[in-house]
This record gives structure tokens, C-alpha cells and sequence, in this order.
């Protein structure tokens, strides 16, 4: 599975919202948007490919999200998340040019 398909999926079936950190920790709450996309990439855990994890590019805003995301549903993305995105914008043209490629650089 990859987390790329994954996202592009959940970023069709779910819009952006806003999310912040929390307090004065370096923790970013994942938007209610990136989360619902891990989420849904979870349930389908046994048949997911990159592709599923597509809209979690766009979903969520930072890769700090991303990373606290990927945190709460293990079994979505197999590697270090921060690996897996830039891996992704880097070599799949499906989420090159998404809201999280744009900010993780």
C-alpha cells in the first residue's frame, strides 16, 4: 500500500480545514479533514496502495499533520512519515504539485 494513494482518495471524499498545534508543544493536531483521510485509508488497510493515501496531500496542511496523522493510524503509512511525503512529492506526479508537497518542500 502506499500512503500517496491513500490521500488522493481521502482528499476527493473530504475538503480542507483549518488546524493548529497545540498549547506550546511542537505537536500539530492534524485537521479534522487529514485525519479523516488516515482514517479512511484504515479501514482499508488490507487493499490500500499508494494511491489511497493521495487526499492526505492535500487534506492536511503541514507535514506536521501529516506526521501526527500517520502517528494515530500506523498501519496507513509503513515508514517514517516525513520519508513517505517527501518520497512522494518527489517521485509521484499524482500529489507533486498538492497543498503538502508545497509546504514540506
Amino acid at each position: 500500500m502506499t500512503t500517496a494513494a491513500v490521500a488522493a482518495a481521502l482528499l476527493l471524499l473530504t475538503g480542507c480545514d483549518s488546524g493548529g498545534s497545540r498549547g506550546g508543544d511542537n505537536i500539530a493536531e492534524p485537521s479534522n479533514a487529514c485525519e479523516e483521510a488516515f482514517a479512511s485509508v484504515e479501514v482499508q488497510a488490507a487493499q490500500t496502495s499508494p494511491e489511497d493515501v493521495h487526499p492526505a496531500f492535500d487534506a492536511c496542511e503541514t507535514l506536521a499533520q501529516f506526521e501526527t496523522a500517520a502517528q494515530k493510524f500506523p498501519e496507513v503509512v509503513d515508514i517514517e512519515p516525513s520519508a513517505y511525503v517527501e518520497n512522494a512529492c518527489r517521485n509521484d506526479p499524482a500529489v507533486a504539485d498538492s497543498a503538502l508537497c508545497a509546504v514540506a518542500g
